[in-house]
């Protein structure tokens, strides 16, 4: 559903909801959140070892998998996520 609304959609969602909540936001912070959501659904992030080099390659497998764009590529319950943690 989420990945099918327009930015404009985004947009006006964010407005309500942080006028929901007391806040404001000017034009250009609305653009700016609504460009980071829209980056989350559709681009991949970068890899772990980008930023910390200590990063282990089972530990950064685990993390893309939790972070999977569809839901049926994720783990299907903490248990499972747990498993792989402990697993390391």
């Amino acid at each position: 559903m989420w990945e099918r609304t327009t930015p404009e959609g985004w947009q006006e969602a964010i407005k309500r909801m942080v006028r929901l909540n007391g806040l404001e936001l000017t034009p250009d912070e609305a653009r700016a959140v609504v460009k980071s959501l829209s980056a989350i659904l559709k681009e991949e992030p970068p890899d772990l070892t980008e930023t910390n080099r200590n990063v282990s390659s089972a530990l950064e497998r685990i993390v893309r998998h939790c972070l999977e764009k569809n839901p049926a590529e994720r783990f299907q319950s903490a248990r499972d996520l747990a498993f792989n943690l402990d697993a390391l």
